[in-house]
């Protein structure tokens, strides 16, 4: 009998310590460019340590949500930002092919230009994204 209860207060201790059932951090925020709101494009938190990344889709009000796979949230720590916002030009007479049209600068692109370094705290974390075209 005390094996079983040791066995399942370990078991309780892992899921507490662990973030069973999800990532542990929920995280929001709004994106912007040159201080208006980003209302299409795809938001990713690449961890510097070991860890998956985390992606949102940035909604027509420019606020975003992370997931990690099918859990929402993420596990606390440093990210490293990227944004990637693209918007369909569409066809004319001369292009009969609508094409995509770059609205972030090539630099949030990428995680090794973007320049953007986040601290994700245990619980809620409310994060703004504020990029510049310059």
């Amino acid at each position: 009998m005390s094996r079983w209860i040791g066995a399942c207060s370990a078991l309780v201790l892992c899921c507490v310590l662990g973030g069973c059932g999800g990532q542990g951090s929920k995280v929001t925020g709004t994106v912007t460019l040159d201080n208006a709101p980003l209302t299409t494009g795809t938001v990713a938190f690449y961890p510097n340590q070991p860890g998956p990344t985390a992606y949102g889709q940035i909604d027509g009000s420019g606020r975003y949500s992370l997931n990690t796979g099918t859990d929402a949230g993420l596990a606390p720590g440093t990210y490293t930002v990227t944004v990637d916002a693209t918007e369909l030009i569409p066809p004319t007479p001369q292009n009969p092919e609508p094409l995509p049209k770059l609205l972030t600068p090539e630099r949030y692109r990428d995680k090794a230009t973007s320049g953007i370094v986040v601290e994700v705290k245990p619980g809620s974390n409310d994060i703004p994204i504020e990029l510049t075209s310059k």
